[in-house]
């Protein structure tokens, strides 16, 4: 879907230029509009800029199929795994978006 500038504009500014989900700054020539929803069937009509590797990866899922798949990417993962023993930075337990952090 095309959005005028105006509206990608005041997309963008809900989180002040970051993606919704991981915080990445976006520039305004360069980002995605999501559809945020936090149920399955029940789309909120809320649009929030994501970035484009964000956006591929939630694809049509909720916001809670999105953190859940992540978990099992990071947790499942021996790459994670190893990374987090040798450089010694820690497997978060839970997903937290940046929005969530943000208090958006």
């Amino acid at each position: 879907m095309s959005y005028s500038d105006s509206r990608k504009d005041s997309i963008l500014s809900i989180t002040n230029c970051r993606c919704y989900y991981c915080g990445c700054e976006l520039s305004s020539d360069k980002f995605c509009v999501d559809h945020f929803k936090e149920q399955e069937g029940k789309p909120s009509g809320r649009l929030v800029p994501a970035c484009v590797e964000c956006n591929k990866a939630k694809s049509y899922m909720t916001v809670e199929q999105f953190r859940e798949r992540l978990q099992n990417v990071i947790f499942t993962n021996l790459y994670s795994r190893i990374t987090s023993h040798y450089i010694g930075v820690p497997i978060p337990e839970k997903v937290t978006f940046y929005y969530e952090k943000a208090g958006l």
